[in-house]
């Protein structure tokens, strides 16, 4: 995988070719291989939901905070918390940092804080409705929607005091989609009376839109250097794929039991699911079969991966958990 890859719908992240982290830990990380049983690396937690990896830590947002545990277990660390009337929503872990969403009580925030605690720094906020977040080497994105006037994608620079709306558009939609990025464009759906719209594409440096297709706004999406890999729940229950470049939808997965969080390597795509039962699978990437990796879950919330395991969040039992990653035959 690639090194210090974002992690925004579960993903994973690394070291530099010297060996020590470009997000500021130094020496070697822990040496504490995954087991083929699941392991619970934090519990007693309040609702777990979004989760992100590096080459140490484990990072995950509860109800109002981010926290973060050693991939080898131990002690739970308290990172940030959101402001007094506001939840933590949506994270992103880059070299720069980890980053987050904090709303509630009539404004938004992007937050910033380093890997291992200190200060925190607002990079954006504002009293409008901010939706989504995708961090790259330079620039924090989300997307605003105002109560009465167009929204648009905002930007921030990492250490905050200048965002800009720099792609806007000429109507402010009902909802809004899960918003991913890549090296050059940002993506997100939009929906007017419904949760079914355009999928649009902004060129990064002109803010140049355009719709990519149509189609329900999907539960999660985590992408890759081609392919976006989104879920639908409810009525449609499906896994897709999609040509970032050529905006052609392919179903990869049908009647799937409420898909939700997802996230993709090299060699699979897996997402969690709950319906009447809850668990984690996979799909290996040019195959149709789908792959039970971990089963008799409660409320499984966000998955992450890295080269060694994946790891997950259950709301309903309050803990954050991993196994090794079985090899693809």
């Amino acid at each position: 995988m690639p090194d210090w890859e974002s992690v925004e719908a579960g993903g994973a992240g690394g070291a530099g070719g010297d060996g020590t982290l470009v997000g500021g830990f130094g020496g070697q990380p822990p040496l504490c291989p995954p087991t083929p049983e699941p392991e619970i690396l934090a519990a007693g937690l309040s609702a777990p939901g979004a989760v992100a990896v590096d080459s140490w830590r484990v990072y995950w947002l509860t109800s109002t905070s981010v926290m973060s545990v050693s991939k080898c277990g131990g002690s739970t660390e308290l990172l940030a918390e959101s402001p007094a009337g506001q939840g933590a929503i949506d994270l992103v872990v880059v070299a720069e940092g980890v980053f987050w969403k904090s709303a509630g009580g009539g404004s938004s925030s992007i937050r910033r804080i380093a890997h291992t605690g200190g200060d925190v720094t607002v990079v954006a906020s504002g009293s409008e409705e901010y939706w989504g977040l995708h961090v790259d080497s330079q620039w924090a994105y989300t997307f605003v929607r105002p109560t009465i006037q167009p929204g648009g994608l905002l930007r921030a620079p990492h250490n905050g005091g200048g965002s800009q709306l720099f792609s806007s558009l000429t109507e402010s939609p009902a909802y809004v989609g899960p918003l991913f990025g890549d090296v050059t464009h940002i993506y997100y759906w939009t929906g007017m009376t419904s949760p079914f719209g355009p999928l649009r594409k902004v060129d990064k440096q002109s803010g140049n839109p355009s719709e990519l297709l149509s189609s329900a706004l999907p539960s999660a999406v985590a992408v890759n250097d081609t392919y976006a890999y989104a879920t639908f729940m409810h009525s449609v229950n499906e896994v897709r794929r999609i040509d970032l470049a050529m905006g052609i939808s392919e179903v990869i997965a049908t009647q799937q039991p409420s898909p939700r969080a997802v996230a993709v390597d090299n060699s699979a795509t897996y997402w969690a699911y709950k319906k009447d039962t809850a668990g984690i699978v996979r799909q290996v990437k040019g195959g149709d079969s789908i792959e039970d990796l971990v089963d008799e879950l409660a409320d499984p919330r966000g998955i992450a991966l890295d080269d060694e395991a994946i790891y997950w969040t259950d709301r309903e039992n309050g803990s954050v958990s991993r196994v090794a990653l079985p090899a693809v035959d």
